[in-house]
Formats: structure tokens, sequence, C-alpha cells
């Protein structure tokens, strides 16, 4: 199977859920949101997985084009940015949290 293709159906499926799991919750994936910004462990967790996810893309799809492929490589690289800014810098993470929660 095609790299790109693979990566496109577990990026699909993945924000689909995703997005069906947060609407179903809406309160309870805030009040989460906050809770895990708040805790250290969680948020060094959370960066090591998403980092963990980035460098699985990057490393498996570098496709720098203007189109769905393309994109599948962004959405890689910003999962390493993501990864990086949460193990580095958690009170800047905790900061943003709490900014979206206030408005």
């Amino acid at each position: 199977m095609d790299t790109s293709i693979f990566w496109a159906r577990v990026f699909g499926l993945f924000l689909t859920l995703y997005a069906l799991m947060i609407f179903a919750q809406k309160k309870k994936f805030l009040k989460l949101m906050k809770s895990a910004a708040q805790n250290s462990a969680v948020m060094y967790f959370t960066g090591f997985v998403s980092l963990m996810f980035g460098i699985l893309v990057v490393v498996t799809h570098q496709v720098w084009a203007v189109n769905w492929q393309g994109f599948i490589t962004l959405f890689g690289w910003l999962a390493v940015i993501k990864g990086i800014t949460r193990t580095l810098y958690p009170e800047k993470v905790k900061k943003t949290v709490d900014y979206f929660m206030k408005n």
C-alpha cells in the first residue's frame, strides 16, 4: 500500500473518531483537558507520544507538495513540534489551555 494512502487512512479514521468523541462529551473533554494541562507527568507523556507519532510520519513520508500528500507531511511535522513543545515548555501549554478555557 502506498505510504500516503496509509497515513491518510490513519489520520482520517483517528480525526473522525476523535471529533465524534469530543462532540459527544464536550464538557468532560474540556474538564479533562484542563486537568491534563495541570499535570506535568501527563504533559511529558503526551509530548512523548506526539513526538514519537510525528517522527514516524516524518521518517516514512516526506512529500512536500501542495496537495493532500503535502498535508500529511505537514501534519507529521506539526506533531513533532507539538511533542517538543509539550516536553520542553509545559507551562506555556498550560497557559494556552487556560486561555482557551476562558474564551
